[in-house]
């Protein structure tokens, strides 16, 4: 078992894309997480992270990200840190980007810094990382325990 200074509930999702009518399966997703965020928000930090697929951005306003304003509104969700315009997805015909992945919270003081990472010629997926360093303190169960953290490569 793993305590901290928070409990916390994390919720990593994938909503689904722009096909035809497809606002009412994401209208769903976001029901779901509603429901989650409903059930554990008296008890728990909320994370919400992953490909929202809407943006925040003012660049565009489509149905989706009128849906994903509305949700965080209500829910209270709020991005860590600023995202600005920087790019999260870049179409694999490279005819166009969006910023579509987010790290959602209902408790700024949760996190100390965020970063969209560049990307770069090894990164077969089409979003690009975006990462977070929190606040939250995992003490050590036994002080002879070692910890190894491997640092990922960013090319």
């Amino acid at each position: 078992m793993i305590t901290s200074n928070w409990n916390i509930c994390s919720i990593n999702d994938y909503i689904p894309t722009m096909e035809t009518d497809s606002q009412y399966e994401h209208g769903d997703c976001l029901d779901i997480i509603y429901a989650i965020i409903d059930k554990y928000q008296s008890t728990h930090q909320i994370i919400v992270c992953g490909d929202l697929n809407g943006t925040f951005s003012n660049c565009r306003n489509n149905k989706h990200d009128r849906l994903l304003k509305q949700f965080a509104q209500e829910t209270n969700l709020s991005t860590v840190g600023n995202y600005g315009e920087q790019k999260t997805f870049f179409h694999h015909s490279g005819q166009s980007s969006s910023q579509i992945d987010y790290i959602l919270t209902t408790n700024s003081d949760i996190y100390s810094n965020h970063e969209i990472w560049k990307n770069t010629p090894s990164n077969v997926s089409a979003h690009v990382l975006v990462s977070m360093l929190t606040n939250i303190a995992i003490p050590l169960l036994e002080k002879n325990i070692l910890i190894k953290i491997k640092k990922l490569s960013r090319d």
